[in-house]
């Protein structure tokens, strides 16, 4: 019996350490996804860590990334601008660590999550496919997964073999390896993680799809968003950090609501935060979009960008003028 239990352990402590080794590996072997889409969150961090002046910084998803000109809201605003927004899929709550450890005092923090957030938090999200971009994400940079959201580690975990393997093969394909492109690749970013892709005008012969439509009714506002984006104001105000709520761009089409001003109305008062923008500046026709009806074109970028520029601009006059 005893030789049968030091046998048991003995195979128990050989697995852990095996499973340790390999999964150290894996986070530890050099970067396979540096073109990636996803990996350009390690460039918005860098800009987000690498600072001790304030700036305005949003947190958003990929209609931030598509849909802000940091340069032009910077020129705008007068202050630098950390763009983090990337991919819905990620959420926001990694994003919302991110900020929380490394806010400066006197920080902009713009929320500006996309339209369905506000009724159908993380809508659409499958759990594995959070996993894999979060692990494409932060490949090569292990100390970026304190940030993760703690709903996520499961997902993750299950997750991980298939993340080892696709980093294997890329490994071992070497130059063989066929880079990404498009636009979903690191090619779409400069190095401060601004977008530069060329996007003059929607690239698809459809124009609307039902599966596209968001319903905004003020007995929808979802509680646990609600909640969430509370608490983040109050822990960012806690480190002498402003914050505000925005909206992302929506495809006009595609917005229903009974009663739109009512919507906004019941945000602004469960809300315990300033909502600097009207949600109608934020619709706009299909000319200003890309590729999905949350992807601005560069026309859209600019206008979504003066828009948020102005809101601002005028909270700050409205609100702060002699703390600015």
């Amino acid at each position: 019996m005893t030789y049968l239990i030091k046998r048991v352990l003995t195979v128990s402590v050989l697995t852990a350490a095996l499973i340790t080794a390999l999964v150290t590996g894996v986070l530890f072997l050099s970067p396979q996804f540096e073109d990636s889409y996803g990996y350009c969150i390690q460039r918005k961090f860098r800009q987000l860590a690498g600072r001790d002046e304030p700036a305005i910084v949003i947190v958003g998803d990929s209609g931030a990334a598509f849909g802000i000109d940091n340069e032009l809201l910077s020129e705008l605003c007068g202050y630098p601008v950390v763009n983090l927004g990337l991919q819905g899929s990620m959420g926001t709550k990694m994003l919302v660590n991110m900020v929380l450890e490394n806010s400066v005092p006197g920080d902009i923090v713009v929320y500006a999550a996309n339209d369905a957030n506000w009724v159908e938090p993380e809508k659409g999200t499958e759990r594995s496919r959070v996993a894999e971009v979060i692990e494409i994400a932060l490949d090569g940079w292990p100390e970026g997964y304190r940030y993760m959201a703690l709903d996520a580690w499961g997902e993750c975990v299950t997750a991980f073999p298939a993340y080892a393997c696709k980093k294997f093969d890329n490994f071992f394909a070497g130059e063989d390896r066929v880079p990404a492109t498009g636009a979903y690749a690191i090619t779409s970013f400069d190095e401060t993680g601004n977008m530069i892709l060329e996007r003059k005008e929607w690239i698809y012969d459809i124009t609307f799809d039902e599966s596209w439509i968001c319903n905004l009714e003020e007995d929808d506002i979802s509680d646990a968003c609600i909640e969430q984006v509370n608490a983040f104001g109050e822990a960012l105000k806690e480190k002498e950090v402003f914050f505000v709520v925005s909206y992302g761009p929506m495809l006009d089409t595609c917005i229903v609501s009974s009663d739109l001003d009512a919507f906004e109305q019941g945000l602004r008062e469960r809300l315990e935060f300033d909502v600097i923008s009207g949600i109608e500046d934020y619709m706009y026709p299909i000319d200003f979009f890309f590729n999905s009806p949350g992807h601005c074109n560069e026309r859209g970028s600019e206008m979504r960008t003066r828009n948020l520029a102005a809101d601002i601009n005028a909270w700050r006059e409205r609100s702060y003028s002699d703390e600015f």
